[in-house]
């Protein structure tokens, strides 16, 4: 006799969800489960396939099947490294799992292609859609990858590909090279900028579909740490057409250089006065050295002799 006991026993919260699939997808009638509890998911599978196997030997068979089918499913841990220690290629990675239409999955069907709702497969698979921190995503990632019924070299092949095409993302260099992305304010400034010009004139006439390809209609970040995280992948991941990212970034770099000029303009004030031939030349060269403006320049020099003073007895 085999050596394949007639019940489950499991700890591996990924092991769990795939057994899960494949009972759904044997037509077994399953609860929801809690995947992070394994000795509660492995009550739950015994007590269905008891109803569903009442003969022992039987339940057994399809046991030992079902431990052959879904360990060899499972997308080992490693090949998910490169997103473990990087919040922007796990941020990346999960928005595109997320608004992924079928083209994008390279046309494998990840759930029921008859089920005529708009809903992604994403969210046909019933995941979390507001992941709150970047370990929430990296969990999400792996567990629809897991939650995917298909062998085990697609799925693979197709995170291969994903990691590709961050790559090629991740060396180019980052959209908005004025941004300083320890300033908080102007982060928020950029991200509300997208929202808006991502923000459909008719929403209500597109399909959902279409709402899917504007990620700011998805993505929702919390706090600011969210926000740093979101702004690239709203720009990254946005399926507009090629004119209109292009206007999109025009438009934006102008309204960040009227905003810059405008706060320069209401912390300054004129100031006209006459200098030496030969000092306005050193002027000249010391900015030019810089690579900074005239005014720049005289701002520093003013404020380090500020700086020196000694003082006021």
């Amino acid at each position: 006799m085999s050596s394949t006991p007639i019940v489950i026993k499991e700890q591996d919260r990924r092991v769990c969800r795939s057994y899960y699939v494949y009972l759904l997808s044997k037509n077994i009638n399953t609860p929801q489960v809690d995947f992070y509890k394994p000795a509660h998911c492995c009550k739950v599978f015994n007590e269905v396939l008891a109803l569903a196997y009442p003969n022992p030997q039987t339940r057994q068979q399809f046991i030992q099947s079902m431990v052959l089918t879904c360990t060899g499913t499972l997308i080992p841990d490693i090949e998910f490294e490169w997103l473990k220690n990087n919040e922007h290629a796990c941020y990346w990675l999960w928005t595109y799992l997320r608004s992924a239409d079928n083209g994008m999955l390279n046309n494998y069907y990840i759930t029921d292609n008859t089920v005529t709702n708009e809903l992604t497969d994403y969210e046909k698979l019933g995941l979390n859609t507001s992941p709150v921190n970047t370990q929430h995503r990296y969990n999400l990632i792996i567990d629809f990858f897991d939650s995917w019924y298909a062998p085990l070299n697609y799925k693979t092949s197709l995170l291969k590909k994903l990691e590709s095409e961050w790559e090629a993302i991740n060396v180019k260099p980052k959209p908005f090279k004025w941004l300083d992305i320890n300033d908080d304010e102007q982060c928020k400034w950029v991200w509300n900028y997208i929202s808006e010009a991502q923000k459909p004139k008719l929403a209500y006439t597109l399909a959902y579909s279409d709402k899917m390809k504007i990620p700011t209609f998805y993505l929702h970040p919390s706090n600011i740490d969210e926000i740093k995280l979101a702004i690239y992948v709203a720009v990254n991941l946005w399926r507009a057409h090629p004119d209109t990212k292009k206007l999109f970034f025009k438009d934006i770099n102008k309204a960040f250089s009227q905003k810059k000029h405008r706060i320069k303009k209401a912390d300054s004030k004129p100031f006209n006065t006459y200098l030496k031939i030969e000092t306005k030349k050193r002027l000249n060269e010391i900015a030019r050295r810089q690579d900074k403006k005239i005014v720049d320049i005289i701002d520093s020099l003013i404020n380090q002799a500020y700086d020196t003073l000694p003082p006021e007895q």
